[in-house]
């Protein structure tokens, strides 16, 4: 085999992965939704949600530890409080809007980093 063909196989099995990939994601994530939005109005009613967020991925709780608390799920916003709803397992992370110190941006948090901007909150 030649090494363009080969090269070329190579490129078209990522892309070919890659799509996949993507149709899986979106998968996953639209049948999270309904659970999510049970569980999400089980504790707020429509006009309490200030912002709702339900594609939202948690890269960990600093004190819990490098492993705790990552995961994909729900996050709501109220006048009250944040409240990130885990999908798996069904840990849910509730701060207080008055206990939040600060709000920044990185790219990186407990030894995982992205591209994409994160919101640290302290």
């Amino acid at each position: 085999m030649e090494m363009a063909t080969t090269i070329g196989l190579i490129a078209l099995g990522v892309v070919a992965i890659t799509l996949v990939m993507s149709v899986v994601v979106k998968l996953v994530l639209h049948l999270m939704k309904r659970p999510l939005e049970a569980r999400i109005a089980a504790h707020y009613s429509p006009d309490e949600i200030l912002m709702k967020d339900l594609t939202t991925m948690s890269f960990g709780v600093k004190s819990k530890g490098v492993w705790r608390g990552r995961g994909n799920g729900g996050l709501v916003l109220t006048a009250d409080c944040m409240h990130f709803f885990r999908f798996v397992p069904w840990s849910d992370l509730r701060v207080p809007v008055g206990a939040i110190s600060k709000l920044t941006f990185t790219k990186s948090h407990l030894g995982k980093a992205t591209i994409y901007d994160l919101v640290k909150v302290n």
